[in-house]
């Protein structure tokens, strides 16, 4: 099925009005809001998004406004996400499109971003700090341009791949970041030996290669539908 084939296919699943479509309304969908339109779109990192175009159903007129979110959608990473059919990527989107929604900086988020830029250490000290910080009894750390290996008892090792920029301008947007990426480390399945900075933060991958890719245990039968191999 090529690109064009998948997104008719799924604006028509999307266009259908009835249990038949395959859509899984526990959410509301149908009642309270429907998808109207998706269609594929190049980002600026050279990977292919889905816009998703999201209308809301319930409340007075004003308010029944149409949202779009941009979600991952390149081909190569699907395949390797096991997104291959129209059923799959429908229950992606639904899943998806809430947390990936495009909303317009605020002005807040802006002062908040230049009061941090301004405290904020340069990037060699920030990259020190983040050693120091990933260190824990039995975990050996080491790194080598823009990989840090963490190799603890059994020889499982993590690998976090972020550059020294990366993890300063990460560090402006999330002051809480070592905490989030500790969270993150903890809580990957077995065949996920990889954090990858993508798109602003960190992912937890079966790969190195970009996009990330969830783990292959997230796609077995009797987890709940929607969790897929998808950041």
């Amino acid at each position: 099925m090529t690109d064009g084939e998948l997104i008719e296919a799924l604006q028509a699943i999307f266009a259908d009005d009835g249990p038949a479509d395959g859509i899984d309304r526990s959410d509301g969908y149908g009642e309270l809001y429907r998808i109207e339109t998706v269609r594929l779109v190049p980002s600026d990192d050279g990977f292919d998004d889905l816009e998703v175009t999201v209308r809301f159903l319930r409340g007075p007129v004003w308010r029944r406004r149409r949202v779009v979110a941009r979600l991952l959608f390149d081909r190569a990473w699907r395949e390797a996400s096991d997104l291959l059919d129209p059923a799959s990527c429908t229950a992606y989107v639904l899943a998806r499109w809430r947390c990936s929604q495009v909303r317009p900086e605020s002005l807040r988020a802006r002062r908040r971003r230049r009061s941090a830029e301004a405290v904020v250490p340069e990037a060699g000290v920030c990259w020190q700090q983040l050693l120091v910080g990933l260190r824990r009894p039995g975990v050996e750390v080491t790194e080598d341009d823009g990989l840090i290996r963490l190799t603890g008892a059994g020889d499982d090792t993590v690998q976090v791949h972020v550059t020294p920029q990366q993890w300063r301008a990460h560090l402006v947007d999330a002051p809480d970041a070592l905490s989030q990426l500790h969270e993150q480390i903890g809580s990957r399945w077995d065949d996920e030996h990889h954090l990858v900075f993508f798109r602003g933060r960190f992912h937890q991958s079966i790969r190195a290669e970009l996009p990330p890719v969830r783990s292959l245990l997230l796609r077995e039968p009797e987890l709940p539908d929607g969790f897929v191999g998808y950041p």
